[in-house]
């Protein structure tokens, strides 16, 4: 009887709970149509929100990437041409970007650094008939073959720059971030948001070292030797916003009062002001910043070349 009893309790109980899951409050009615239109609406300011990141980004990490070649274990030439595919766009842009600018399987041109004499967005460069990435073309052709509207138009190449061999990719997150891969700098919309041209050079030159001072594998290989404990971090992030520091400075970006980022960011995230766990406190990354820049300064001031200080 008892087992009968707890059942029926039981089944009462979830009726009771469905009977009381209802609203409140009576939701006006919509218009037909409203919840598609502000949604199609949304995804178009979106997407414009992308390309202009995007070739902010772009600009400003090119000048980053080009400065400090010389300085990058891995580098290529590039024609300063960026090309992306509909499956390169973030998902819930595809739509409206295949409607939009007829983005589909094969690669078209948005980004273009500076003016590449009658190069247009939206143009698909063409090699062997077929189009190509930007990254594909081939550094010994003099000439471009371009396909837009249905016809083929031949350009001359433009001049190819060494730069550092790192793909700048942009999140749509609003999480102040940023992140190298060892491949890649990846930095989100929240940190475009927050950081103005000569900090986001400050944070792609972060990234850039990380990369460059093979961060990545070295941290793995601290784990491995830890044998999957936590290894610290932090002494890499120091690393990098010392010689991120040089690689921004060499692209010609401002330096000075640099470190003041990091007092906004406090504000931001108080948990750093006081936790240090994969990174240092931001009142340390303040302090070293602010004594790099006096570093290079005085190196500036000698005629000293922008390198960062080996052990």
């Amino acid at each position: 009887m008892r087992l009968w009893a707890h059942i029926i309790l039981s089944v009462a109980a979830i009726a009771g709970l469905a009977a009381c899951a209802s609203l409140a409050v009576k939701l006006p009615e919509l218009e037909g149509g409203a919840i598609e239109a502000e949604q199609k609406l949304q995804s178009q300011e979106a997407l414009a929100l992308y390309f202009e990141y995007n070739t902010k980004l772009q600009d400003i990490g090119h000048k980053v990437l080009a400065a400090n070649a010389p300085l990058c274990a891995r580098s290529r030439d590039d024609l300063g041409l960026q090309t992306v595919r509909l499956r390169d766009m973030p998902k819930s842009l595809r739509d409206i970007a295949q409607e939009q600018m007829n983005l589909d399987e094969h690669p078209h041109l948005i980004f273009a650094v500076d003016d590449k004499a009658g190069i247009e967005l939206g143009d698909q460069i063409v090699h062997e008939g077929k189009p190509i990435m930007a990254r594909d073309i081939d550094s010994e052709q003099d000439e471009l073959r371009i396909l837009r509207d249905g016809k083929i138009l031949t350009f001359t190449r433009p001049e190819l720059t060494p730069i550092c061999d790192y793909k700048l990719k942009l999140s749509f997150t609003p999480t102040i971030n940023a992140i190298a891969t060892g491949q890649s700098i990846i930095m989100t919309t929240g940190m475009m948001d927050f950081a103005n041209d000569d900090e986001l050079a400050m944070i792609i030159g972060h990234e850039l070292a990380h990369n460059n001072l093979s961060h990545i594998r070295k941290i793995v290989q601290n784990r491995i030797l830890s044998f999957g404990g936590a290894a610290s971090t932090r002494q890499f992030e120091s690393e990098a916003d010392y010689a991120g520091l040089y690689y921004m400075a060499r692209a010609g970006f401002v330096i000075d009062g640099a470190e003041q980022f990091w007092r906004r960011y406090a504000q931001r995230s108080i948990s750093s002001l006081t936790e240090a766990k994969s990174h240092p406190i931001t009142a340390e990354r303040f302090a070293r910043l602010a004594a790099t820049i006096d570093e290079i300064n005085n190196k500036r001031a000698l005629g000293e070349p922008l390198i960062p200080n080996l052990k």
